[in-house]
């Protein structure tokens, strides 16, 4: 009998979990039906800055730790960017091509484009916290005033 209610209980526990693991799976299903941009490439000619995470779904070691906890903060900074960038992630193992097209040696990389799809500014996984990115946005923002002013 109290096999049973062990078996039971882990039966429980693992279907609360793939419950979790179901109710994530929607939350980031529709955020990705609201992305109106399919490519990288038409988010660069969109004319907005763009801010485009590089990582690896894959299963690499100590590279898969460091590329889930990117997605968690390039996740939550999207949430707070203003409506001149663009968030846009690309798996590179998916996107082999892609990555060496910008030379993404490593992942996770975040790379942020000018309006004019120019790369502006590279940061490496150790370099990817919340802060980091917006203190880079906002040096951008900065220099884009800055230009506009001195005109």
């Amino acid at each position: 009998m109290r096999r049973i209610s062990t078996v039971t209980s882990l039966v429980i526990v693992f279907s609360m979990f793939l419950l979790a693991c179901a109710e994530e799976t929607v939350k980031v299903s529709k955020k990705q039906t609201t992305e109106t941009y399919e490519t990288l490439e038409s988010a660069l000619k969109s004319g907005k800055l763009v801010l485009c995470l590089f990582h690896n779904s894959k299963a690499c070691g100590c590279v898969l730790r460091s590329c889930k906890a990117a997605l968690t903060v390039g996740d939550s900074t999207a949430k707070t960017l203003p409506g001149n960038v663009i968030y846009f992630k690309v798996d590179v193992a998916q996107s082999r091509e892609i990555a060496k097209i910008y030379k993404i040696f490593n992942a996770p990389t975040i790379v942020i484009f000018d309006k004019n799809g120019k790369e502006v500014s590279r940061l490496q996984s150790w370099q990817i916290k919340k802060e980091t990115i917006e203190a880079k946005l906002g040096e951008l923002a900065n220099k884009v005033k800055a230009t506009q002013h001195d005109k």
